[in-house]
């Protein structure tokens, strides 16, 4: 694959980025599209293979790092033309059009065939068995901008999409089972999920390998990590991305995910009432005692002590 296209990463305003705003988005431009073409708005990976374009690695350049998530994603395209590289495929899709991605596999949401960058706008969602994760960005031939990234902690509201994604559903089934999920998707009150304040430094003041890094990482801070696929997603040596993070945060790369991953669970500890145990497995904890060590460690109180402190949970 080619050396990839660094844009800057940089947030949408506040009234482009809020909750509201993404309702609207769904309710103008998403849901007439599945009214109108039913489950086809989103294609689905067998139909990758046989409706799109393969295309040489080499040819392909990514304007977004690769992701791999570990439940179903539906990304949905308002406005705009965009591509996207799923099992080596590049799927070219025109504003109304979407895609989805079962659990564990490989795509990259953002990118180009040579230099030209077209201007796009998108809303990503991905059903975890806790809840929906979901936000709003756009693409320019200079900027990533992205909104806050949104939790919907509902189960039985992901349980909706997760169906959906489990296996082939006909006509009207599949239909009706997408306009219900998205409709009650807009009547919830979601949880903005945030990065450390004390972390929180505008990313355009920052060497874009760092905003990059930066950026990845508190989206997806609950993947495994690895400082060598972060580097190379960022274009530069694990030791050159190590001396960004000593010189402009006083950090390392894992120290500042660690603070993101504990720092969003007693956010979710506080405003969720979750187990102990779902909610790190949602940051990227693999071994709740682990986490319950380190969240003392960080915080000076135990997961308990949090949440037993003056809070309203969502559900």
């Amino acid at each position: 694959m080619s050396q990839p296209l660094l844009l800057a990463m940089t947030s949408l305003s506040e009234a482009e980025g809020a909750w509201e705003a993404i309702v609207r988005l769904i309710q103008r431009h998403l849901l007439p599209a599945i009214e109108a073409n039913g489950a086809r708005v989103f294609q689905t990976p067998a139909l990758l293979v046989a409706s799109s374009e393969r295309s040489s690695p080499s040819l392909v350049r990514r304007l977004y790092p690769p992701l791999t998530q570990q439940a179903p994603v539906w990304g949905f395209l308002v406005r705009g033309t965009g591509e996207v590289l799923v099992h080596q495929t590049v799927l070219s899709l025109t504003a109304g059009q979407g895609f989805w991605v079962p659990p564990g596999v490989t795509y990259i949401p953002h990118i180009t065939r040579g230099n030209f960058i077209s201007a796009s706008e998108w809303l990503w969602f991905a059903a975890y068995p806790q809840g929906i994760l979901l936000n709003r960005c756009q693409v320019t031939p200079t900027e990533h901008r992205s909104s806050p990234i949104y939790l919907v902690a509902d189960s039985s509201l992901s349980d909706l999409a997760r169906r959906w994604a489990s296996r082939p559903l006909p006509q009207p089934t599949g239909k009706w089972l997408l306009l219900t999920f998205f409709g009650l998707l807009t009547e919830t009150t979601p949880l903005v999920v945030t990065a450390p304040d004390e972390l929180a430094k505008p990313l355009s003041d920052l060497p874009f390998p760092l905003q990059w890094a930066l950026d990845y990482l508190r989206r997806h801070y609950a993947k495994p990590f690895s400082l060598r696929a972060l580097s190379s997603h960022c274009g530069v040596t694990p030791s050159h991305l190590c001396r960004l993070f000593r010189k402009h945060l006083k950090a390392t790369p894992v120290g500042y995910l660690q603070r993101i991953r504990l720092t969003v669970a007693r956010q979710l500890l506080a405003e969720t009432s979750w187990s102990v145990q779902s909610i790190a497995a949602l940051v990227g904890f693999s071994d709740v005692r682990h986490f319950r060590r380190q969240f003392v460690r960080h915080f000076g109180l135990t997961p308990q002590q949090v949440r037993r402190l003056p809070s309203q949970p969502l559900q």
